[in-house]
């Protein structure tokens, strides 16, 4: 979920970053550049928050200060051209490029 682990699976050779949570300037030309695709899954802190009333205190400021980070590193990351695809925690990915 962190930087330096968004960084170790693009030196590992990764096809995708899923979430995105801490992305900077560097590490989204480097996805970019080698056509790593960003699965942001930006509903899932969301629907933590809108349904809080089982999740202590703690989770919930985690979850808000993700959930900003989150938003800021996928803009980041739409504005400098990496490619984004739709995805949830759920299963298996494919991947099926789409020229608009």
């Amino acid at each position: 979920m962190g930087l330096n682990g968004v960084k170790n699976a693009i030196k590992a050779g990764v096809n995708t970053i899923e979430h995105g949570y801490y992305l900077d300037k560097e590490t989204v030309d480097t996805m970019r550049d080698l056509g790593i695709y960003l699965t942001p899954t930006l509903l899932a802190p969301t629907l933590l928050q809108k349904n809080s009333e089982h999740i202590p205190q703690h989770m919930i400021d985690k979850i808000e200060e993700i959930e900003k980070e989150h938003r800021k590193s996928f803009r980041l990351a739409l504005e400098r051209g990496v490619k984004i695809i739709a995805g949830t925690d759920a299963g298996p990915l494919l991947i099926i490029p789409v020229n608009l």
